[in-house]
């Protein structure tokens, strides 16, 4: 299973650097039943040694970076309606800040669980298997980022299932800062990707140039057109314009003029 002491540390980190203000920030947490306890009693203790008992009074924990996304992430608060686990500290609208929080089963349909929070609240859902996992995944838009904490082979099982910009195995944000590794979205959470030779294919144009030959120059192509023309364009079109018996003739022939060519060359040596 998952080492859950790192695990906390690590999810904690990525939910609460810049006071959770960053894209690939984990969103939810979806924690196995036989682990849960276990797991919330590492979360609690871990962003307790972070922050201490109120965050307003870290160094360490920042601020929302205006009052209207202040107003966003506190109306999300108030309106998840699971069990808040730990808050450390209060929301405080002139500071604009929004304490680090763990909500335990809030309601799939409530605001918090449909929207992207960019903030430092974290729900947390309670799972009984794989499938569930994957199901509620599958369910939602496809994410940025995916993280997944436990045995690479039993990540796998998930990663082969899902679909999602990227995904980081026991850690958060870091796979972002891999050079060798291609960041970005897919479907909902964008298009495209960048870092290395992806992002210089990405912003590239990669243009298709064909140069015909004019000695042959086949008449069902042109007007007026005819049912001969019809069969000659659907075989175009469906790349069946040679057919099966000709093809396999013209590879053969091409097979014995390269051997030849071989034999050729081998006897001039």
């Amino acid at each position: 299973g998952a080492n859950l002491n790192v695990a906390a540390k690590r999810i904690l980190s990525g939910k609460s650097m810049n006071a959770g203000q960053i894209c690939i920030a984990p969103d939810y947490l979806l924690v196995h039943k036989d682990v849960e306890k276990a797991f919330v009693a590492e979360m609690t203790k871990v962003v307790k040694s972070f922050f201490g008992p109120d965050a307003s009074k870290s160094d360490s924990f920042g601020r929302i970076i205006t009052e209207r996304h202040w107003s966003r992430i506190k109306g999300l608060l108030d309106g998840a309606d699971g069990e808040v686990l730990y808050q450390l500290g209060s929301p405080d609208e002139k500071s604009k800040f929004i304490p680090p929080t763990l909500i335990k089963a809030p309601s799939k349909s409530s605001k918090i669980m449909q929207e992207e929070i960019f903030g430092p609240v974290m729900p947390m859902l309670t799972v009984g298997t794989t499938d569930e996992i994957v199901d509620y995944i599958n369910s939602g838009d496809k994410p940025l980022a995916l993280y997944i904490f436990g045995p690479p082979a039993a990540a796998r099982t998930i990663i082969d299932r899902t679909s999602s910009g990227g995904v980081c195995v026991n850690d958060t944000l870091l796979h972002i800062t891999n050079p060798n590794l291609p960041f970005g979205g897919v479907g909902e959470s964008g298009m495209g990707k960048y870092h290395g030779k992806w992002g210089f294919d990405e912003f590239s144009h990669i243009r298709g140039v064909m140069i015909r030959g004019t000695w042959i120059d086949v008449a069902q192509r042109y007007p007026p057109y005819t049912e001969a023309n019809f069969k000659f364009f659907s075989a175009l079109m469906s790349g069946n314009i040679v057919p099966p018996g000709v093809k396999k003739a013209m590879m053969a022939a091409g097979g014995a003029a390269v051997a030849g060519a071989a034999l050729f060359a081998r006897s001039k040596l």
